[in-house]
C-alpha cells in the first residue's frame, strides 16, 4: 500500500512482466520474472486498476477471448459456468458489457484472470471507483477466492482500511521503496508506539 505515485502499480508491472526490472532480482510462482517471463505470465492472473474489457461483446464473448489468449481447451466454459454462479454472474451471460455496472464489470474481471487457474492473482487497485457496498462486497469475494481456491492474492491499495481487512502481510512503499512491512496488528502497533 501507500499513496498515488509511491510505485505500487510499477511493482505489479515488473511482477506480472509488463515491465522489466532495472535491478535485483524477483520470483513468481517460482519463476524469475526475467529469465522466465512466460512461465509467469502462465501462473498468474492480472486485474488492473482499469476496467478492460470489450463493452461491445457478451459477457461469454469477453471471457472465450481470455480462453482462446490462454489456449484453453474447452473444458474452459465448465469453469466460467461454475464461477458466473460463484459469483452471481450467471443470469448476466449473454448480455453486452457495456450495460453492466463497475462491479459487476470487476466481477467479470476477476472471473477471466482465474479462469486458468493462476498460482497468483495481482489486483491493482480493485476497489477503485466502487461505492461503499460494491467494495464490501468485493472485499468477501477476494477472501473468499483465497480461500476456495487456494490462489496468492497480491493487492495494492491505498485505502489503510482495505488492507487492514483483506491482508496477512503488508508493505508499505513510497518513493519506489519499502518504508515499513508486517502484518497489520504489527504495523499498528508499530505506529501507536507499542
Amino acid at each position: 500500500m501507500g499513496p498515488n505515485g509511491a510505485g505500487k502499480t510499477t511493482v505489479i508491472k515488473m511482477l506480472t512482466g509488463l515491465s522489466k526490472p532495472t535491478q535485483g532480482r524477483a520470483m513468481v510462482a517460482g519463476y524469475d520474472v526475467t529469465t522466465h517471463s512466460l512461465r509467469v505470465k502462465e501462473n498468474i492472473g492480472w486485474i488492473s486498476s482499469e476496467v478492460i474489457l470489450d463493452d461491445s461483446l457478451t459477457l461469454m464473448e469477453n471471457i472465450w477471448i481470455q480462453a482462446k489468449l490462454h489456449s484453453l481447451n474447452n473444458t474452459w466454459k465448465k469453469k466460467a459456468i461454475d464461477l458466473l454462479k460463484y459469483l452471481e454472474l450467471d443470469e448476466k451471460d449473454n448480455k453486452k458489457v457495456g450495460k453492466f455496472s463497475t462491479g459487476m464489470k470487476k466481477k467479470l474481471e476477476i472471473i477471466m484472470a482465474l479462469l486458468h487457474d493462476p498460482k497468483v492473482l495481482f489486483m491493482d487497485e480493485p476497489t477503485i471507483g466502487l461505492d461503499a457496498s460494491s467494495r464490501r462486497l468485493l472485499w468477501r469475494l477476494i477472501r473468499k477466492i483465497n480461500e476456495q481456491y487456494g490462489v496468492t492474492i497480491l493487492l495494492t491499495t491505498h485505502y489503510i482500511e482495505e488492507a487492514d481487512a483483506l491482508c496477512d502481510d503488508i508493505a508499505i512503499i513510497n518513493n519506489g521503496k519499502i518504508v515499513a512491512s508486517g502484518s497489520p496488528q504489527q504495523l499498528k502497533s508499530r505506529a501507536n508506539g507499542e
